[in-house]
This record gives C-alpha cells, structure tokens and sequence, in this order.
C-alpha cells in the first residue's frame, strides 16, 4: 500500500489521475501494462481531466477512459464491500492498480466521536488487511490518499500535523508520501516512509497536460 497525504489543494487527486492514465502505459514505458480500479469516497473523479491527461501523452481518451473502472462508494461499509469485488475481477480484468480516493473521508464521518474510536480502528485494520491480501494474491499496486488532521504535542505544547486514521493505520501502508504546496502550480512531494528508500523531497507541477517534473515552456 502506497499512501499519498495532504491538505487540500496539494495535488492528491491528480495524482491518482495521472498514475490512472500512466499504469495502462506497457512496462517498457514505465507502466504496468493494465486496466485501473477507481474507488472514489469523495466525488472528486473526473473523466475530463484523466482525458486531458491522456492527451498529453498523445492516448486516445475513450480508451484510457474504457480501462479504468470508477465506483462511487457512499459510506464506509460500502468501501470495505467493495474490495472483495475487486478481488473477484482483477485477474480477469488485468487490474494492476487500485486507487481509493480518500482512505479516510467516511472513516471520519461514520465513527464520530471517542466511543466509536475503538470500533473504528478495527474496521480500517480490516480494511488494511484487506487492500494487503488484494495487492499480494492479485500482484497489483494499491495507492491510496489520506487527509491529514493537526495532533497536540503534549512535550512541546504546540502541534503537528499527521496523516488522519491514527496510529494503528500509520504501520500499514509500506510507503508514505506527504504533499504540501508551494507558490504557484508547484507543489512538494516528502517520502516520509518507505522499506527501500531515505526520506527525500521532490517537486512536481500540476500543468494542464498532467503531472510534470518541471514547468513546460
């Protein structure tokens, strides 16, 4: 599981758009060579700008578009249902990457308050397994975005702010990257956690042909 965190505005949702389009790329292109599951909690899906990105690349939208399965989930129960689903049909489909944008939204709204924290944890930790067994038995990526929320330190008296869902989901995801903006369509990506690699900064330009390294002229 790769996680992508951020405010709003950072760029999370592009950036499963524009891994959308670059995962039916061939391998020797730097994709994955198959078709995308979109679980999309938040209506934040767009069909136009995957299209724009497709474009970009000079790949007909309509078959970009024809590889990407979309649902739209409305609560939490639903999300957790619809990773069996997935399991049903990625072989057949050649599904090579599931994308859940955001891991965290009905997880926040549907367990509110400190009793149904305990209740909570538990489910996201069955959902985490879940999307593990998914990813491992099906040989496929799963990326996921993640809100973030502003934690007290109690030693320092300020405070920081941290991926949404707590600790016990902060040791699932086997990489974490977190996004913050910078001045105009610039925006930084920080890789917080992963097995294979230091912790390290880039920037990336969300430009109207997608995501980029740097600005086109």
């Amino acid at each position: 599981i790769t996680e992508i965190s951020g405010g709003f505005a950072t760029g999370k949702s592009q950036l499963c758009f524009q891994l959308s389009v670059n995962a039916q790329l061939d391998r020797s292109q730097g994709g994955l060579g198959g078709k995308v599951f979109y679980v999309d909690t938040e209506g934040t899906f767009s069909a136009t700008r995957v299209g724009e990105m497709a474009l970009a690349k000079d790949l007909d939208p309509n078959e970009i578009l024809g590889n990407i399965f979309v649902a739209r989930v409305l609560d939490s129960q639903h999300q957790t249902r619809i990773v069996q689903k997935i399991n049903e049909m990625a072989k057949e489909n050649n599904i090579c990457l599931v994308i859940i944008d955001s891991i965290a939204a009905h997880f926040r709204t549907d367990y509110i308050g400190q009793d149904k924290i305990p209740e909570r944890q538990q489910i996201i930790m069955q959902h985490a397994s879940s999307l593990t067994n998914l990813a491992y038995v099906n040989d496929l990526a799963v990326v996921v975005t993640n809100q973030i929320v502003v934690k007290p330190d109690k030693i320092s008296g300020g405070s920081e702010i941290q991926p949404a869902l707590g600790e016990a989901w902060s040791h699932r995801p086997q990489t974490r990257i977190v996004l913050r903006k910078s001045p105009g369509n610039a925006r930084v990506a920080r890789l917080s956690d992963s097995p294979r690699h230091p912790e390290a900064e880039e920037v990336f330009y969300i430009t109207d042909g997608g995501i980029r390294d740097k600005p086109i002229a």
